[in-house]
């Protein structure tokens, strides 16, 4: 709870202009809660996933909701493949999208990064029009749409483990060998078949990826349960009203720190389309 809470602020000061939402889900088992909490406040949503199991659970709950609390749209499709699932028209013209789920279940680096390059695709670029996110504007520099890319750091793992199955870590030391190096974690069922993967990224490569394909240097890193990684929000979670508010806030304010997000088991990189105002620099 703590950490949808902190990620839902992260998201909410871009979403003051009624914008309209791109939003990806792989594996909650309750879907697009962002993207129904945007709709609800009165935007434009499209929710996209890749599971129909998960798309059927979207549209059973968006069928109990007035029109106007709903995603607008539910849509079949790839991350990594955007450009097949929406309109060319509609390319460069969502003023949001997130990212929160594809980048930690694709086993490969380089269809991750195609994903984060087909979502960047359809952020749209600067208006000219003056930024109201809440964040400090820099001068001469003009700020379209925004991207949020969410990753599973590949400490959280080792956290789990440690709580789980701590024999684990020696136990399995050729997997781990592997594991340190491309953070591919992949559950073998009775069989012997793969039954689940994820992939662990670094917190160090998190904003060197987003800028390497974006090719924007503002890149600000979110860590959604602060403090609380690994677990450790569970007697926080039962908390209501001031007392559970006191630690959402606590959370938010080490998670945008500028070391504190490196704590966190979910990290959420966020980049602005921008472009230089060149008639700004050429009045200063």
């Amino acid at each position: 709870m703590t950490e949808a809470q902190s990620s839902a602020r992260r998201v909410s000061p871009y979403d003051t202009t009624s914008p309209r939402h791109i939003r990806f889900h792989c594996s909650h088992p309750h879907p697009g809660p962002y993207s129904f909490t945007l709709a609800a406040l009165g935007h434009t949503v499209t929710l996209i996933d890749l599971s129909p199991g998960l798309l059927a659970l979207a549209s059973a709950r968006a069928s109990t909701l007035p029109p106007a609390s709903r995603p607008a749209r539910i849509l079949l499709g790839d991350a990594t493949a955007l450009s097949s699932v929406l309109p060319a028209d509609e390319r460069e013209t969502f003023d949001a999208v997130l990212l929160l789920g594809p980048l930690y279940h694709i086993m490969s680096a380089e269809l991750r990064e195609r994903a984060i390059r087909e979502a960047w695709a359809m952020v749209r670029p600067p208006s000219g029009d003056v930024s109201d996110d809440g964040e400090p504007e820099e001068p001469n520099v003009a700020k379209g749409g925004t991207l949020f890319c969410a990753w599973v750091s590949r400490w959280a793992h080792y956290r789990d483990v440690a709580m789980r199955d701590p024999a684990r870590l020696a136990k399995k030391s050729v997997f781990y060998a592997k594991h340190a190096v491309d953070g591919d974690y992949v559950r073998l069922n009775e069989n012997g078949q793969a039954c689940h993967a994820m992939n662990h990224e670094l917190p160090a490569n998190m904003p060197v990826i987003l800028k390497r394909v974006t090719g924007e240097e503002n890149v600000k890193m979110v860590g959604t349960e602060g403090l609380l990684a690994g677990g450790l929000d569970k007697l926080v979670n039962e908390l209501q009203g001031e007392e559970f508010q006191a630690w959402v806030d606590k959370c938010y304010e080490v998670g945008t720190d500028a070391h504190g997000w490196i704590l966190a088991d979910h990290i959420v990189g966020v980049v602005s389309k921008t472009a230089r105002d060149d008639t700004l620099l050429r009045a200063t």
